[in-house]
């Protein structure tokens, strides 16, 4: 099975930027550990701009993901916690449905790992420890992993300011495989 991070594109230069109603500068582990009830939402306001765009995946400062692909990842991981948030640009009268996406965190990072600052710079996933998880976070790191079928069924939606970028594996004998060679 092959695994890979997802990115927002950054070739999305004119994302929307959210205006102070809402601090971004949290951690993102705080965020990740909202609970409120299924009806409730938040509403965010954004700064106006001709040119704002509305990405499928925002990744900073925490996982925002619109409508569309709510309803895909739903399908694949229902134990995913979803918050929903609708951007509002005040004077262009624009309203966009976004989601904050929690995923659950696995302890499937290999002693291949190479680690920076006490950080995860160069992932290799333990595949024994991922079980059947298709969408989650490698403890300790910020990036969402999700596995090859998830990612198909992205790109089927034709997915707006979404990269996929292969993850290495870690096999049972100990062999790294390099995904991005093939």
């Amino acid at each position: 099975m092959e695994y890979y991070v997802m990115r927002q594109d950054p070739d999305v230069k004119q994302a929307f930027k959210m205006l102070h109603g809402f601090n971004p500068t949290k951690s993102a582990n705080q965020l990740r550990h909202l609970r409120m009830s299924k009806e409730e939402m938040r509403v965010i306001f954004v700064e106006d701009h001709p040119h704002n765009e509305y990405p499928d995946f925002i990744e900073r400062p925490f996982d925002l993901i619109g409508d569309k692909l709510k309803r895909v990842l739903s399908l694949y991981q229902p134990n995913i916690y979803f918050e929903t948030m609708i951007m509002i640009e005040h004077q262009r009268v624009i309203q966009t449905v976004y989601h904050l996406m929690v995923t659950p965190e696995i302890d499937c990072a290999s002693k291949h790992c190479v680690h920076y600052f006490g950080k995860i710079d160069k992932l290799v996933l333990d595949i024994d420890k991922i079980g059947h998880q298709r969408i989650f976070r490698v403890t300790g790191d910020y990036r969402i992993i999700v596995r090859l079928d998830v990612v198909e069924s992205i790109l089927r939606r034709i997915p707006y300011g979404i990269v996929f970028e292969p993850v290495k594996l870690e096999q049972k004998v100990g062999v790294v495989e390099d995904v991005s060679s093939k």
